[in-house]
């Protein structure tokens, strides 16, 4: 460092060639001949000449504020040497300065970055789910993967939705759900008429129903000539009543009368008051029935798809981690079904609305069994499942079953669960 006398009286400045060079070293440094009335224990008393201190304070050797980017300047002594305040600080060059405002910047761009990547990774996606009934697998499965916390565990904020039949196909294709879940016969009439729908996998492969019917009808053989109510004119139900009448050796055309009732609720509300004969249920309501002085009747039933998952094939691409992900949460919530009487009887408890929890534990005991924990569709389900469906829509007979069925996401779930 070299100290340069030829600059106005008044002033002491150093050039500063290096960075670790810059400031005042020392007390005797300062020569009173240029203008200083001398240095005390405190630091250095101000210039005589204050309009010199006004015109000169913080110009370079070449013009304007030196800032602290620059290497060479002229720093005039007393800006950062004035004063008590500045005694015995080490004051550093305007490099060094510089570099260290430069790492603060970079560190702070880190800090941020790293917040909004953490951000997203921890953001959970959105996906909207539509379920039949809370008393069949279809309503039991996703309320347990929500309840125990199954989606949040990979990433999925699920909202659940009540919508069954047409309506959940039409809201699939819509775009206002992601995956529906409820019987493979709406989907595959869908199919059929061109909708963009695939089916992804199964939790129920096997028919819930049983047969709730007045005290004078005990058997299947008792309803000729009688009304026996269904849901709709269309779904499995309807199916499985047509199944369940030609085994008892009647045309369901001529020998009964099947009128479109309703809901379970409804159904056995018509059947209490006398309106209907007889009506498929859920046997996880049967309890209900028998509560009413009604009949059960069991059935020989045929597999199906009974609880499925559908997707809109344009949806899956564009989301199938998300409704993978969404899938892995309902296999899981699925062996939870199968291993954890207490918490799922709570769960049903708690959606069906049961103050008695020994419906809720009957219930249970029925969901246990027809609850599937491997989401893949045997080949022969899928085939008795469209010869099932063709009852009431014949163009499900040409559905591709190629194209229609997709159970990639099912097979990486069981893989990855080995």
């Amino acid at each position: 460092m070299n100290k340069i006398a030829s600059k106005p009286s008044g002033w002491l400045v150093y050039k500063c060639r290096h960075s670790r060079e810059s400031g005042i070293r020392s007390k005797q440094e300062l020569d009173p001949r240029l203008g200083y009335s001398g240095v005390t224990d405190f630091g250095i008393q101000q210039p005589k000449s204050r309009r010199l201190n006004r015109r000169l304070l913080g110009h370079s050797r070449e013009g304007g504020n030196p800032g602290f980017f620059r290497r060479n300047f002229w720093m005039p002594a007393p800006h950062f040497c004035r004063g008590s305040l500045y005694a015995g600080m080490t004051v550093l060059s305007s490099g060094t300065v510089g570099k260290l405002v430069l790492i603060a910047c970079l560190l702070l761009t880190c800090v941020v970055l790293d917040r909004r990547e953490g951000t997203a990774q921890v953001a959970p996606e959105k996906i909207v789910l539509s379920y039949p009934s809370v008393s069949s697998t279809g309503g039991v499965v996703p309320w347990i993967a929500k309840e125990r916390g199954f989606f949040s565990n990979y990433g999925i904020d699920a909202e659940l939705v009540y919508t069954s039949g047409a309506l959940s196909m039409q809201a699939l294709m819509g775009g206002s759900v992601d995956l529906a879940l409820g019987s493979i016969f709406d989907p595959l009439s869908a199919i059929s008429g061109g909708a963009d729908i695939v089916v992804v996998g199964s939790f129920n492969n096997s028919p819930p129903y049983v047969m709730a019917a007045r005290p004078e009808v005990r058997d299947v053989r008792d309803l000729r000539g009688r009304k026996v109510g269904v849901r709709s004119l269309t779904g499995p139900a309807t199916a499985m009543t047509q199944f369940m009448l030609e085994e008892a050796g009647f045309d369901p055309k001529r020998d009964v009368q099947i009128l479109r009732v309703g809901g379970t609720a409804v159904r056995l509300a018509a059947l209490k008051d006398g309106h209907i004969d007889a009506a498929l249920i859920d046997e996880a309501v049967a309890h209900r029935a028998r509560e009413s002085g009604l009949n059960i009747i069991h059935l020989k039933g045929v597999p199906h798809v009974h609880t499925g998952a559908y997707a809109r094939r344009t949806r899956l691409q564009q989301k199938e981690a998300a409704i993978g992900s969404a899938m892995r949460a309902l296999r899981d919530a699925a062996v939870y079904l199968k291993t954890n009487r207490a918490g799922a009887v709570q769960v049903i408890q708690k959606i069906m609305k049961l103050s008695d929890r020994q419906a809720a534990e009957t219930a249970y005991e029925v969901l246990k069994e027809s609850v599937v924990a491997d989401p893949r569709i045997p080949a022969e389900v899928i085939e008795q499942s469209i010869k099932l469906a063709a009852r009431s829509d014949a163009r499900v007979r040409n559905v591709d079953v190629s194209k229609a069925f997709d159970m990639r996401v099912a097979g990486k779930i069981m893989e990855a669960g080995k």
